[in-house]
């Protein structure tokens, strides 16, 4: 995050904080900088001591909030910034469960369960081989597949949408 500090000035002291109460999560004092505040960030933080600006790595939905930053520089003169971080967490891949039952001699039932740990507009299944039927067809979650002859390779594929964003796993008998 950028801390806006004037890059023709030198830093003295930098004092990123959190929360309502300020809660220091990182600092710059007397030339010693320190990340290790808050056990939240622990090992996520790193501080640039000349412009001011804190990065987090492996950012969380729970990194989300506003940031103030407090700086001072060697001529004593002092800014304040507020930071709003908004963290946009890529769509994950779908998950595929599959149960597979003995039906009449050569013959299976096959049932697979796509879910998402993401909230999702939509989940839909796509059939890359030719089966006997499917139950239900289209946008369920749970599809059921007959498969004739278990000599087959039938090929699945369920994809989950988000807005614009979409991700696919694919399962085979």
């Amino acid at each position: 995050m950028l801390s806006g500090a004037d890059p023709n000035r030198t830093l003295s002291t930098i004092n990123w904080l959190i929360y309502t109460n300020d809660t220091l999560i990182a600092t710059l004092i007397k030339g010693t900088i320190k990340v290790e505040w808050f056990y939240r960030y622990k090992g996520r933080l790193s501080l640039n001591n000349s412009s001011g600006d804190l990065t987090i790595r492996n950012l969380t939905s729970k990194d989300a909030m506003q940031y103030n930053v407090d700086l001072t520089d060697t001529e004593r003169h002092n800014s304040a910034h507020k930071i709003d971080l908004k963290v946009k967490q890529r769509l994950q891949k779908p998950t595929i469960d599959t149960t597979s039952l003995p039906a009449a001699e050569g013959s299976c039932w096959w049932r697979l369960n796509c879910s998402s740990t993401d909230k999702v507009n939509e989940l839909f299944w796509h059939a890359e081989t030719f089966i006997r039927d499917t139950y239900p067809k289209g946008g369920s979650a749970v599809i059921s597949a007959f498969l004739n002859s278990t000599g087959i390779q039938a090929e699945f594929r369920c994809t989950s949408i988000r807005n614009r964003e979409n991700d696919r796993e694919n399962a085979s008998s």
